[in-house]
């Protein structure tokens, strides 16, 4: 059970955070997306991650243009630059202008106990440089490659695992931000996350449209991902399977907690001829040690040893095709690394 952490360096009117955790197998996008809605003031955020893998962080403000930011912020934007633009506040009905802001730096401090924690710096961007406009809020957004999503879920088993298991896996999302209550307490009393309140805690899921999906709150969102306008926005030049947007949030908390579960197909062309495989196998074994073993029929006898071969034969086969498939498994993880 992990948890991430996400620590502004000074105190904001306006706090705002955006989770999209990307976990589409049929179109392999596995990453997480962050904006951060925040006061437009020179400071940086402190990320802890819990990873098995080193992160990569790529900032995503020059792919936040044109129709791709209304979809972003579920409203129309009027925009008046390429790095200022308006949005309409739906809570109050009032205009309210922030700024598209780059990341200044970015740096790894540490790995420890597989937690990596980084820093992202963020300047303030001057009235001098918005033509005497003031802007008091400014977004970034950025993307953490290489997101060890393992480090959230939890895997169950069907009870029946000589049926069901064999083609379903199921699983717990357990996304935990800023939650005090599994960090040690050395971290709670250095961060002090519950002084910090987000005004906004937005928590996007995206997976492939056929993942069957429980969602652990009374209050959510879902749609399709629209194809084209995002599938620039992720780079890829065409999108093979639709994906499902599921939306959760909280509203002025410290720290918030989504839980999803989900079943997925583990079958796969490969893995259904892999059966049919085995299957067709286990006959022509069975075939020919009946034919080098024959049963006595004129005696009416059987054949003890063509019995015991046999029966050995149908008991090891499994845990041979089992090895098998563990020991394909575990180079493949090898070669990926």
């Amino acid at each position: 059970m992990n948890t991430l952490v996400l620590k502004p360096s000074i105190r904001n009117a306006y706090l705002e955070v955006h989770f999209n955790l990307w976990n589409s197998e049929r179109n392999n996008l596995k990453f997480l997306d962050i904006g951060i809605m925040c006061d437009n003031k020179n400071q940086s955020f402190t990320l802890e991650i819990p990873s098995s893998n080193n992160i990569n962080i790529i900032d995503l403000s020059d792919k936040l243009k044109g129709d791709i930011r209304n979809s972003i912020f579920n409203c129309y934007m009027d925009m008046k630059s390429e790095k200022s633009f308006e949005i309409l506040n739906r809570e109050n009905e009032k205009d309210e202008k922030f700024l598209l802001s780059p990341i200044k730096k970015q740096e790894n401090l540490f790995s420890d106990n597989g937690i990596i924690t980084t820093k992202i710096e963020v300047k303030e961007i001057a009235n001098s440089e918005l033509k005497g406009e003031t802007i008091k809020k400014k977004y970034l957004r950025f993307r953490i490659e290489n997101f060890d999503i393992n480090k959230f879920v939890i895997t169950e088993d069907s009870e029946s695992k000589i049926f069901e298991s064999s083609f379903m896996i199921n699983k717990i999302i357990d996304f935990r931000f800023n939650d005090y209550r599994i960090l040690e307490s050395d971290k709670i009393q250095n961060y002090k996350l519950n002084e910090d309140t987000y005004t906004k805690i937005h928590f996007f899921y995206m997976t492939d449209a056929l993942e069957d999906i429980s969602i652990c709150n009374d209050k959510y969102d879902v749609r399709f991902l629209e194809r084209e306008l995002w599938d620039n926005y992720l780079g890829i030049p065409k999108r093979k399977k639709d994906i499902l947007v599921y939306h959760l949030k909280e509203i002025s908390k410290s720290n918030a907690s989504f839980l999803i579960k989900s079943q997925q197909e583990k079958t796969s062309k490969p893995h259904l001829l892999f059966y049919a495989f085995v299957v067709l196998d286990l006959a022509v074994l069975a075939n020919n040690i009946f034919s080098i073993l024959p049963i006595n029929k004129i005696q009416n006898k059987i054949n003890w040893k063509c019995f015991i071969l046999t029966t050995l034969t149908a008991i090891i086969t499994p845990f041979i095709i089992i090895g098998i498939s563990k020991l394909f498994k575990f180079l493949k993880k090898r070669l990926r690394k």
